[in-house]
């Protein structure tokens, strides 16, 4: 029996049972074109071989082709389309998989995450004169200098002056409100009023510009 209708026949016996047998199936039909329109108690071990190896060095796709072949030829010599499995009787080791490291407690507490520290001292920015003390930088946080007795000075307050709401007790600035909308002398009054309508500003507005 030819080897490429072999591993047809399997394919389908395969995918059969309910399997998908895609990447499979493609590395049994790369097997064929390796081999050749030959039968299949013509293989030989020094091809099979060969095909094993590839070109790189050994790899965990070795074993995968392995255990794809020797299922093959399991099914072939049970099938009695065999009498012997080509595949080598010794089979070279796989390498480790990649192990992640963990840290333990004490490697954490030894400085395992070193902690960077912020510095205080102000860095000129790039492109300034060396006096020119308005484009500094400050690296860290800033806090005021120690005092003599080991604690440190309040920070300055703003230079906004505040003053506490009556209803809600939060501080406010004290700003004068100021109208841009044009005003009219009332006639009852005495005082100023203001307009009612944006229509009426510019109405007022007019007037006051004639």
């Amino acid at each position: 029996m030819k080897l490429a209708d072999l591993v047809s026949t399997y394919v389908a016996f395969t995918r059969s049972l309910g399997m998908r047998f895609t990447s499979d199936a493609r590395l049994l039909r790369a097997f064929c074109r390796a081999m050749g329109a030959i039968e299949v108690a013509a293989v030989t071990p020094e091809a099979v071989r060969t095909f094993l190896a590839g070109t790189g060095p050994v790899m965990a796709y070795w074993h995968l082709k392995y255990q794809i072949l020797s299922s093959f030829y399991r099914y072939a010599i049970g099938r009695g389309f065999a009498a012997a499995s080509p595949l080598p009787t010794t089979v070279p080791i796989c390498p480790p998989a990649l192990s992640p490291y963990i840290y333990s407690t004490s490697s954490n507490a030894s400085g395992g995450h070193r902690r960077v520290a912020h510095t205080q001292e102000p860095v000129a920015r790039p492109g300034s004169a060396p006096g020119d003390s308005r484009h500094l930088l400050r690296a860290g946080p800033s806090r005021s200098p120690p005092l003599a007795d080991g604690g440190h000075r309040p920070p300055p307050q703003s230079a906004t002056r505040h003053a506490t709401s009556p209803c809600s007790g939060s501080p406010r600035a004290r700003t004068k409100r100021r109208s841009r909308s044009p005003t009219r002398p009332s006639g009852r009054t005495g005082g100023h009023r203001r307009p009612t309508s944006r229509r009426q500003a510019r109405v007022w507005g007019k007037r006051s510009r004639k």
